[in-house]
This record gives C-alpha cells, sequence and structure tokens, in this order.
C-alpha cells in the first residue's frame, strides 16, 4: 500500500512540474492576398466600348481557403433603347463558392439569389441617365464584386 500512495504522489509531483513549466508560443501570424475581380462597364460614357473591363480589388481581405467567384456579369448592350418609363432587361453571371448573393440597381435595395449561374428579368428605369447593376458574392470573410452600366434613351 505504500508503494502505491509513493507513485501516486510522485505521479502529482511530475504532473504539476509538468503544468507549472512554460513554454513560449511563437507569435501567430496570418498572411493573406487579396484577388482581383473584373468589373465590366458597358457604354459608361463619352469614348468608352462596350465590354470595356478594370481590374479592381475587394475591399474585404479573403480568409484563408476561401475562393469566391463573380463571372459573366452581362447585360444589353448599351444605350438600351426604351419605348416605355422602364423597360425590362435581361442580367446574367455566375457566382461560386458564395454563401450569399446580392444584386442592387444603383446601390438600392438589394435582390437575393443563391450561388451558381443565373439570368435574371430586372427593371431599367428609362431617364436617360447611367444606372449600375452591381452584384456582390459573399462567403466565409471574403466578398467580390462586380458591375455593369448601362444608358437608357427614349425610343
Amino acid at each position: 500500500m505504500q508503494r502505491r500512495a509513493v507513485l501516486v504522489i510522485g505521479l502529482f509531483m511530475l504532473a504539476a512540474a509538468c503544468s507549472s513549466s512554460k513554454k513560449a508560443q511563437p507569435p501567430a501570424t496570418t498572411t493573406s492576398l487579396a484577388p482581383t475581380t473584373t468589373t465590366t462597364t458597358v457604354g459608361s460614357g463619352p469614348g468608352t466600348t462596350p465590354g470595356t473591363t478594370t481590374p479592381t480589388t475587394p475591399t474585404t481581405p479573403p480568409s484563408s481557403g476561401s475562393d469566391i467567384r463573380v463571372t459573366g456579369l452581362k447585360g444589353p448592350s448599351s444605350p438600351v433603347s426604351c419605348n416605355a418609363q422602364v423597360q425590362l432587361i435581361e442580367v446574367s453571371w455566375t457566382t461560386s463558392g458564395a454563401s450569399k448573393v446580392e444584386l442592387r440597381i444603383d446601390g438600392g435595395n438589394p435582390y437575393h439569389y443563391s450561388n451558381g449561374s443565373h439570368t435574371e428579368t430586372l427593371p431599367l428605369i428609362c431617364d436617360g441617365k447611367s444606372h449600375v447593376y452591381e452584384l456582390t458574392a459573399t462567403g466565409p470573410g471574403n466578398t467580390v464584386s462586380q458591375s455593369i452600366t448601362l444608358q437608357s434613351t427614349k425610343a
């Protein structure tokens, strides 16, 4: 019985000694690069060619392992000829890796979509002004946006 008590006490002292020794932990570091997306602007002003692309970098850095993409955001050729106050237009795109997809027209209330390919009929206000259709895909720690700008003219 005395041997067991000595063994238990010895183990207890060994465990206490191990738990009291502190090892210096190396500082945690995280490195991430922001992916580049492409913004397609269709006829946004004088001298612009439909289908002009401008690289943009998202403002939110990606988390490790996130791969969110917005591709092929397309609308009609600009300017759009209108014969009413509001013209319905077709806009299409594909997203991948997103848990939330939103489309806003001129920064207004969002239309919500699932991840994947979509072709939607959306309104274009025919007031002779430019209107921005911005698609935003959001996932774990990352947001990617792409937009097109459409000009309307009265027929």
